[in-house]
């Protein structure tokens, strides 16, 4: 196999050392649609789409990077929510190097294939309409404070020209000098979104997040709600970050 695949930004959400709670559940309220949330919204459904180009080529380079791009705009509208800074970014770009990543159908297996300072094991898999994916990235490195981070994704989006439905759930846990442990879990949730001409005009994606540090464990829950024409959408949102 040859070409290069990337496969988004992982973020570190800066979380504030204060008065923590269990997680247990974020009231949600109206928010203002700034262009940017509009945008990552925007993204999250066009990298959904982007995913259907698996159903033809297994190894499409931008088939397999939606996945990254799906869960850095998921980050962007937690980020908006919380109003939080980064303290640190990490990108791996991968290169499906002869001898380790292998295709088989509509199977993409890694087995503890290295590219650089990062090691990926699982498999990405399409089957009819539905692309999965089981896979654990493990990079050392980062910038800022950041020396290490493991992403484990999982979950199952149907892609069609009219439709996208699915979940995708993403495991982070980061080393860093500064914060210690970070780690975290968003789940995003593609609700029957409708699409006409590739555009959503109907359905809505919810974004669960929990990020953990110190003891403390703070939950962020975005919900977008598109439709009825092309480029509308009305998100609730809460977060029970202090401060916040």
């Amino acid at each position: 196999m040859s070409g290069n695949v990337r496969l988004g930004a992982v973020l570190v959400a800066a979380l504030a050392i204060g008065c923590g709670s269990s997680g247990s559940g974020v009231g949600k309220k109206p928010l203002t649609a700034t262009p940017q949330m509009k945008s990552s919204a925007k993204t999250s459904v066009d990298s959904a789409t982007e995913l259907g180009k698996l159903k033809t080529n297994a190894n499409d380079s931008s088939g397999l990077g939606a996945f990254g791009q799906i869960y850095g705009s998921a980050n962007v509208l937690v980020g908006s929510v919380q109003q939080a800074g980064l303290s640190g970014a990490l990108v791996s770009a991968l290169t499906t190097g002869e001898g380790c990543a292998t295709t088989a159908g509509g199977t993409i297996t890694y087995d503890n294939c290295t590219y650089g300072s990062t090691v990926v094991d699982g498999t990405i898999t399409v089957s009819g309409d539905t692309i999965s994916i089981d896979v654990v990235y493990d990079m050392s490195g980062g910038s800022g404070s950041v020396t290490a981070v493991k992403l484990d994704f999982n979950g199952s989006v149907t892609v069609t020209a009219a439709q996208i439905d699915g979940t995708l759930t993403v495991t982070t846990n980061a080393a860093t000098t500064s914060y210690g442990s970070v780690t975290g879990t968003t789940v995003i949730d593609y609700n029957a979104i409708t699409l006409a001409g590739g555009c959503a005009t109907g359905g809505s994606l919810d974004i669960h997040s929990e990020s953990g540090m110190a003891g403390y464990t703070y939950t962020t829950e975005i919900s977008v709600a598109f439709g009825p024409s092309c480029g509308d959408a009305t998100m609730t949102g809460g977060t029970d970050m202090p401060g916040a």
